[in-house]
């Protein structure tokens, strides 16, 4: 697959740059990458990827300096960092996405009485109090482990009882944060709580419901998580954002591979730049650049074997899996 109409890479002399990074066992390579676009950094695990994107590319950019490398051009351009090592905060997808909103609203509107704040499972005026709104009571055992249960007042439900006999179209609150997304956006009016979920579907998180809690996510799900977090369909800041993603395709199907695909490749084409390591053939072919590091792991790695539009590699493991 590949995206149609897809944007070309930004013009050769746009271009960013890292001078000599010797860090670890990189080999004090020099790096040039478009300054838009979606580059994918491939080669054979410990040859290098995550040193180079983390490490002294995001390491460099967040610091305003140059680190584990001689120096750094043109990464001034770009007005913030979002990179997979980024923090999403601790609670549910509903907060992590700033969606409550758009449920409140979703509720109030159906004339009840009750005060906007009753409808957040954080808030005395709606949770239930036994569990103070987490749905779970923990039970301590004096030999075995403690257990951890379905509130006993609640039942798992988070909320007051004057709160869950709330309907819209048939479901509580507690059914719509219980849903998956791809099943929740089709019933939902336009506005932003649909944008949220339609927007988790196009990274493959359609099956997460907005209940959900975000410790309880792989490390894949929660860097897609704050893919969708920094608000990937707006234009935001007037700088342009470097995304920094490490294999961000883990775990999923092809159909959800193709939707990520696309989503990188507008990124690139509104004028951020995505850089991630990448394994995954099918999103190999769509990036604008590839950056193959190598040949082996560790010190016999840590170089550029090959650089270029993916049908444009000769060299190199990654040009020879791509001819396969």
């Amino acid at each position: 697959w590949r995206p149609p109409n897809r944007a070309p890479a930004a013009p050769s002399a746009e271009r960013i740059g890292i001078e000599g990074a010797d860090l670890y066992d990189l080999q004090g390579i020099d790096v040039s990458l478009p300054a838009a676009g979606f580059v994918a950094v491939t080669g054979v695990s410990g040859s290098g990827k995550s040193t180079l994107v983390f490490e002294v590319l995001g390491a460099s950019a967040e610091a305003g300096r140059a680190v584990g490398c001689a120096g750094t051009r043109g990464l001034e351009r770009f007005g913030g960092v979002r990179s997979a090592q980024t923090a999403v905060a601790a609670g549910e997808v509903l907060g992590a996405l700033g969606l409550l909103p758009g449920l409140t609203a979703l509720f109030h509107g159906l004339g009840s009485d009750l005060p906007k704040r009753a409808f957040s499972f954080r808030s005395p005026a709606g949770r239930c109090e036994l569990c103070h709104g987490s749905g779970r009571e923990r039970v301590a055992l004096e030999v075995l482990a403690d257990l951890d249960l379905p509130c006993s007042a609640c039942e798992g439900a988070r909320y007051r009882p004057a709160v869950l006999a709330l309907r819209w179209e048939g479901l509580s609150i507690q059914d719509v944060l219980d849903l998956s997304a791809d099943a929740l956006a089709s019933h939902l009016p336009a506005g932003k709580l649909r944008e949220g979920l339609t927007a988790l579907s196009r990274v493959g998180l359609g099956h997460l419901s907005l209940g959900r809690r975000t410790r309880e996510l792989s490390g894949g799900e929660l860097q897609r998580l704050t893919l969708v977090s920094s608000g990937l369909g707006a234009q935001g800041s007037s700088k342009p954002t470097l995304y920094l993603l490490e294999e961000p395709a883990t775990g999923l199907h092809e159909a959800d591979l193709a939707r990520l695909g696309v989503l990188l490749t507008e990124l690139g084409a509104r004028g951020d730049l995505v850089v991630a390591t990448v394994h995954r053939l099918s999103l190999i072919r769509v990036a604008d650049e590839v950056i193959d590091l190598g040949p082996g792991a560790g010190a016999a790695g840590g170089r550029v074997v090959a650089q270029g539009a993916p049908d444009s590699l000769r060299e190199g493991a990654t040009a020879s899996a791509l001819r396969a």
